[in-house]
């Protein structure tokens, strides 16, 4: 009998030994799935469209010509961060916008005219008298990235870069 018992007790403990086998597999799961929901939960869900702008032309505020989408129920309050870039001459603009707020599952086309001068910034002088970009260089490659950046953790909900090449012709020459 004791031997039928010491059977009887070695299957039930190689049934235990599967069943928490089991147990720690679907725990790591579920651990995971759990990891990957509230990853998804506090990843922002803002998208940025960066238009691009009219051939031969650049101006600052083509920065600031973007759709923002939010695919989240939560609102946010937002400020766009943009920077000009020519090949050859670096930075040559980077701005601030005023702070924006979008709501939960809505759009928007901002229309930023106004730009604080204490957010703005100009890498070379001659830049800050005109919007118009194109007027100040002969042509070249111009990058233009805007970002969108949540006003209490400054964290980068979306950020998108396009470039441009931009030829200048004399008068007339068309």
């Amino acid at each position: 009998m004791q031997g039928r018992y010491k059977l009887l007790l070695k299957g039930k403990i190689k049934k235990l030994l599967i069943d928490l086998r089991c147990f720690y597999f679907i725990g790591r799961l579920v651990t995971l799935l759990l990891l990957l929901m509230c990853f998804q939960k506090t990843s922002a869900q803002v998208q940025l469209i960066l238009f691009t702008p009219a051939s031969d032309s650049l101006y600052t505020s083509d920065l600031w010509d973007v759709h923002l989408i939010n695919q989240s129920e939560e609102a946010f309050t937002i400020f766009l961060h943009g920077r000009i870039e020519e090949a050859s001459e670096g930075l040559i603009f980077e701005g601030i916008s005023d702070t924006l707020t979008i709501e939960g599952n809505k759009s928007i086309d901002p229309e930023i005219k106004n730009i604080s001068e204490d957010n703005i910034i100009f890498s070379l002088p001659e830049l800050s008298n005109s919007d118009n970009l194109s007027d100040l260089f002969p042509g070249g490659t111009f990058t233009i990235c805007t970002s969108v950046i949540t006003l209490n953790y400054k964290e980068v909900l979306d950020k998108e870069c396009i470039q441009i090449r931009i030829t200048i012709y004399p008068p007339g020459s068309n």
